[in-house]
């Protein structure tokens, strides 16, 4: 066999080994944290950022019934400074989620979710937890929404926080609106470090960090996920339908992010890839992880005259010979080595080996 031939054979074998096993979930470079069968993604409701911020215990309203399919509850309240809930959440499968939201006129405040992904826990006990409802500034709560995916809910009771001289002293002293605004920016950052553990210990090819969806409320993610839903730029009203199980991509930073092929909104069965594909925008692998940024990680100095160029190597001059088919082929194994292994390797493969070494690819006359 030709040793040039053998040499640009074993390397694109490797090479497609190594982007066939990432995509499957089984990385080359990823470290994972074996803690055993199964993950708990929902741990961080034990944390005290989503409890009640008050300084006594607060009123308590006994509930203590299953929900199997969403529903409401009819309870009002009126100038509530804090809810929270105690329940257990029993999660089916991948694409369950069981939530209990707060309706106050037409803003929606979510008090619990429980979302179930592919290795994690699908039974979540809780007891006071809240997220968006942890601080409220005077709200009058008209009912409560529970809604469910492929899941059973069993709500115990809400805690209430009634009078405004129950909020904890910290809160007190400064207004509400910025402690609203803090306590979400803690409790975004659990969420983060939960997610990226999860990622280690299930071998994901994703990075969750610090995005500005990230930080919107439950109603404007809905808002944003169903109108990217519409046809044409028509507004589509999102208050009555249910923000399907898509993970933790409201978070995701970077690396190879996979959705469920289809989900469902109401009895409309949907494609999650449409989730990006309305609106102008652009987009630049070489500026992922701020790539051109002398002070990123995954920075790449310059060389000579030629940009830095991140997660893509540079342009190549391919002259007058007809070998395009070559450059095209190294330059997306090139990326996709980057993309799947969420690694800055840099690798930069050689378009010489198959123009020289495949006797059938035509070589500067089109690639046969």
């Amino acid at each position: 066999m030709n040793p040039c031939l053998k040499k640009y054979g074993v390397l694109f074998l490797l090479l497609f080994v190594l982007v066939i096993s990432g995509c499957k979930g089984d990385p080359l470079f990823s470290q994972k944290v074996l803690v055993g069968e199964t993950f708990s993604t929902e741990s961080f409701y034990s944390e005290e950022v989503f409890s009640l911020q008050t300084s006594k215990s607060p009123d308590s309203s006994l509930i203590d019934k299953i929900f199997i399919k969403s529903d409401v509850i009819d309870l009002k309240f009126s100038d509530v400074y804090g809810i929270s809930v105690s329940g257990e959440a029993n999660l089916e499968n991948a694409a369950s989620y069981a939530r209990v939201v707060a309706v106050s006129g037409e803003e929606e405040i979510l008090v619990y979710s429980a979302t179930s992904y592919p290795k994690s826990e699908k039974i979540f006990g809780f007891s006071g937890a809240c997220e968006e409802s942890c601080i409220l500034d005077g709200s009058d709560v008209d009912y409560f929404k529970i809604e469910i995916n492929d899941a059973s809910l069993d709500v115990y009771s809400f805690n209430i926080v009634e009078d405004k001289n129950d909020l904890g002293q910290e809160i007190k002293s400064k207004s509400i609106s910025v402690a609203k605004d803090e306590l979400n920016v803690l409790q975004s950052e659990a969420k983060i470090m939960k997610f990226n553990e999860y990622n280690s210990f299930s071998g994901d090819h994703w990075v969750a960090g610090e995005t500005g969806v990230g930080k919107l409320s439950y109603s404007e993610k809905k808002k944003l996920f169903f109108n990217s839903l519409s046809d044409g730029g028509e507004f589509v009203p999102s208050f009555d339908l249910e923000l399907p199980n898509i993970g933790g991509y409201f978070y995701y930073k970077g690396g190879f992010y996979e959705f469920p092929s289809s989900t469902s909104v109401g009895d409309e069965e949907i494609p999650l890839n449409v989730y990006t594909s309305s609106g102008s925008y652009s987009f630049d692998w070489r500026d992922k992880h701020g790539a051109r940024d002398p002070d990123s990680p995954y920075y790449d100095s310059p060389v000579g005259d030629e940009p830095a160029d991140g997660w893509l190597t540079s342009i190549k001059d391919q002259g007058g010979c007809g070998s395009c088919w070559s450059f095209a082929i190294m330059g997306a194994i090139e990326a996709m080595v980057n993309i799947v292994s969420n690694t800055h390797l840099n690798l930069d493969l050689s378009e010489q080996y198959p123009m020289g070494c495949c006797g059938v690819c035509g070589g500067c006359g089109g690639g046969g």
